[in-house]
């Protein structure tokens, strides 16, 4: 069996098309969140209909198992309590470890795991101790990137980013990789930006369309980010025209216990923001911008909020309306603009490789862990 590994929902969006491309005769899922328990997620739940094998958690050491106790009891208190001890939820998410290498060697056997997958920004504190564990049986370690490598402009392969992995798998060509990991890397493409996949998270997560009469504007935001008053008085302005309706997405990446997460206030998901959106408008250069491409959605990127964006492959791309100050918002979503679609295609042929290809994405990925024995 190969083991996947979740912790916050970003690691759920990536793997679980992995999982289910691999079905429940040879996926298993375990929660390495102490913090977040995810079984209302409605990917899991979804997995979970498919007979994959879901563990709330990995084994307890018994020696520990009053702190992880005294912990979910802290984690029952009201959210505006919880709020004002982000540092402690941040210090047990980080840093503690609730099991040990004994309790996690009898898991691995007991299932019979021959690989164990994570997403790149699992806690270090969990996956040194499955990676020492894994050593020891003899177990592959695999290394998912949590997004497209669009985030910086240079996205490398190497000794830091190898350090708890026998394997990583890539999405595109655009990483530099060290000569020393050249054996070590899979570019594979992303199962999760797929036609097929799309399909999948249409049929699972429903919920109610905007106003159709309305020009939907679809806001991708980060509550804690510099940018932040500036997008939310770009909103404020726009939601005084009536043609417009507008709908927003918190970036889904927070520490947090679940029931106080913002993103977990959104009405609409990341793909249903793109789906009932005309525009997607947003500051943050994100991976889910590509899905945005594929759907041939019109993209506003808000340079005059976020210069970073300057540093990363969209500076480098026509396929986006690039916006250098905020009367350029209002020009374009009046304007019948258009972004050619030869660059949008030759954006997505960057970032993504075989994206038109799913069946091919599909083949690699089974064939990749039908050789691990």
């Amino acid at each position: 069996m190969h083991l996947f590994l979740v912790d916050l929902f970003i690691s759920i969006d990536v793997l679980s098309p992995i999982i289910y491309q691999l079905g429940d005769k040879k996926a298993i899922i375990c929660n390495i969140n102490p913090i977040q328990d995810h079984r209302q997620n409605k990917l899991i739940k979804y997995l979970l209909k498919k007979k994959i094998k879901y563990f709330d958690f990995i084994p307890v050491d018994p020696k520990k198992k009053f702190h992880f106790l005294l912990t979910k009891i802290i984690l029952l208190l009201p959210c505006f309590i919880l709020k004002r001890l982000r540092g402690f939820i941040k210090k047990i998410y980080a840093n503690n470890n609730f099991t040990s290498e004994k309790e996690m060697e009898k898991f691995l056997l007991d299932n019979n795991i021959k690989s164990i997958t994570y997403e790149e920004s699992a806690p270090e504190n969990y996956i040194s101790l499955f990676y020492e564990v894994a050593k020891k049986l003899k177990i592959k370690m695999v290394r998912v990137t949590s997004g497209i490598g669009v985030i910086k402009d240079i996205s490398v392969v190497n000794e830091s980013k190898m350090k708890f992995c026998d394997k990583i798998l890539l999405p595109n060509k655009m990483y530099i990789i060290d000569k020393d990991f050249v054996n070590k890397t899979e570019i594979v493409g992303s199962l999760r930006y797929t036609t097929g996949w799309f399909k999948i998270l249409n049929k699972i997560q429903g919920g109610t369309r905007p106003n159709k009469k309305k020009i939907v504007l679809g806001f991708f935001k980060k509550f804690y980010s510099k940018e932040k008053n500036i997008v939310d008085n770009l909103i404020k302005k726009l939601k005084k025209h009536k043609k417009f309706d507008i709908i927003t997405r918190e970036k889904p990446r927070d520490i947090f216990p679940l029931k106080c997460n913002i993103f977990e206030e959104d009405s609409f998901t990341s793909s249903q923001l793109i789906d009932f959106s005309q525009f997607i408008i947003t500051a943050r250069p994100s991976s889910i911008l590509a899905e945005a491409l594929i759907k041939n959605k019109k993209i506003l990127l808000l340079y005059y909020a976020n210069s970073e964006i300057y540093n990363t492959p969209f500076s480098k791309s026509k396929a986006f309306f690039k916006i250098e100050k905020e009367s350029d918002v209002m020009r374009i979503l009046n304007k019948k603009s258009s972004i050619k679609k030869n660059y949008k295609h030759q954006f997505l042929s960057q970032v993504l490789h075989n994206w038109n290809k799913p069946n091919i994405i599909k083949n690699k990925i089974s064939s990749f862990y039908n050789a691990i024995k």
